[in-house]
């Protein structure tokens, strides 16, 4: 087998030597003692068919570099000045064959079909559902030494985005950046603000649509609620919600129905001494439908009949049938064609 031609340059270099083979003349420094001991041995590679071990190439290569590096230009030696000469134009060339190399291994690193250790691994990604995930791998088709500088300029714009709190830090799990944050707390914020206003519209268009009596005359008195004393129970009505009975020993609270309709009925009852009678000729009635079912019976339901007075109050409780309740009360709402009820107005009759 034929040697390296850069194996066969260093011989021919060092052949230039052979003449000046001996021992070392007087007056030479000490870097080139190497080189007058060793020259028998550069002898030997003159012929360019031996071929020389590669760890005595190294080492022949390292006494000539110390000599080119470190010999006397003024020295009239020509043989040490032709090895210099030579060991130059071995090292140019050297450098050469190397960088040819090296981009020859860049090529064939880039044609090699891809597989599961190298390029792109094409059957991983057919297992994908995402097929946009090829594009996150491109840089499996980028040299390694140009891959490894675009990596560096990516740690150092990643660090960047991290410090300034543009980007999590990955190395914090369960962790977002303070700006990721903020925004999605606005988000956040927003969808809850937005939710907050469209219920409200949606309240305000079902309360437009509500029957709150003959001109809205019952608006005002939305959301309040009035009580009566009656035995072990404290009856209560709220206007146009509910109608409850509550157990003075601590019992829950039944619910005698839930606020229907308004509807007008004729009332038929004697006039009271003490003025709180709805009566006789029609009265408005709130109807309560589909209270707390009574037992072994019908759903609980209460008739609230209205009289005129100067204030809302519940004067009477009954129930008229079974699970059926009627309740007598005073308010302004029903004064439109009533005089108000008041306590001394049966005095002032007699």
């Amino acid at each position: 087998m034929q040697p390296p031609a850069s194996l066969a340059l260093l011989g021919a270099a060092c052949c230039w030597t052979v003449a000046a083979a001996g021992s070392v003349p007087r007056g030479v420094g000490p870097e080139f003692v190497s080189y007058y001991q060793n020259k028998d041995s550069f002898t030997c590679i003159a012929n360019p068919s031996i071929t020389i071990p590669w760890d005595r190439r190294d080492e022949l290569e390292a006494i000539l570099k110390q000599l080119k590096d470190g010999h006397n230009p003024d020295l009239k030696d020509e043989g040490v000045k032709a090895a210099v000469q030579a060991y130059e134009d071995y090292a140019a060339r050297e450098a050469s064959a190397d960088q040819l190399e090296f981009l020859e291994s860049d090529v064939r690193e880039i044609l090699k079909e891809d597989d599961e250790t190298n390029g792109v691994n094409w059957k991983a990604f057919d297992e994908l559902r995402d097929d946009t995930d090829i594009l996150y791998n491109f840089d499996a088709y980028i040299p390694p030494f140009i891959r490894g500088v675009i990596h560096d300029k990516l740690r150092v714009i990643r660090k960047w985005l991290m410090d300034n709190g543009m980007i999590a830090d990955e190395a914090k799990t369960g962790t977002e950046s303070s700006a990721a944050k903020a925004a999605r707390e606005a988000v956040e914020a927003a969808d809850q603000e937005l939710g907050n206003k469209e219920r409200e519209l949606q309240q305000e268009k079902t309360d437009l649509d509500k029957d709150y009596g003959p001109s809205g005359i019952f608006r005002s008195l939305k959301g309040k609620c009035a009580e009566i004393d009656a035995g072990e129970y404290t009856y209560e009505l709220c206007w146009l919600d509910k109608t409850l009975q509550k157990s003075k020993k601590g019992h829950a609270a039944t619910n005698m129905g839930n606020f229907d309709r308004i509807e007008i009925a004729m009332a038929d009852e004697d006039e009271r001494v003490d003025g709180r009678s709805l009566g006789s000729g029609p009265r408005m009635v709130l109807r309560y439908e589909n209270g707390q079912t009574c037992w072994n019976g019908p759903q609980r339901k209460t008739n609230v009949w209205l009289g005129c007075a100067e204030k809302e109050e519940i004067w009477r409780v009954s129930e008229a049938e079974k699970c059926v309740y009627k309740m007598e009360v005073g308010t302004p709402a029903a004064c439109e064609d009533q005089e108000p009820a008041t306590k001394d107005s049966g005095k002032d009759e007699l």
